[in-house]
């Protein structure tokens, strides 16, 4: 049986903190180059949070960014939608 340290789960927590946060970088970047539409780059957000640690670290990344960029930035933006809109029509699907 493996077990995990606290310190590998904080590890496990803080890497997909990065990932949410890098993701939403990426398709804040795409939609301002208007490669993607904000629609399908919520679509992706919200598609990739499918289970209950995604969920969580992607409310946590909404607020990281929402206090490191501030609430207004498009990255925070779209990981607030993602983290409140998305998780409610995961709920409903």
């Amino acid at each position: 049986m493996i077990h995990e340290t606290r310190d590998e789960r904080a590890g496990d927590a803080a890497a997909l903190l990065d990932d949410w946060l890098g993701l939403a970088g990426y398709l804040a970047q795409a939609i301002a180059a208007d490669d993607v539409t904000i629609d399908t780059a919520r679509a992706e957000l919200a598609a990739a949070a499918a289970g209950v640690a995604e969920r969580r670290a992607l409310a946590q990344a909404a607020e990281v960014a929402a206090i490191q960029l501030g609430p207004e930035s498009p990255v925070a933006s779209l990981l607030q939608w993602a983290s409140t809109q998305g998780a409610l029509a995961a709920d409903v699907a």
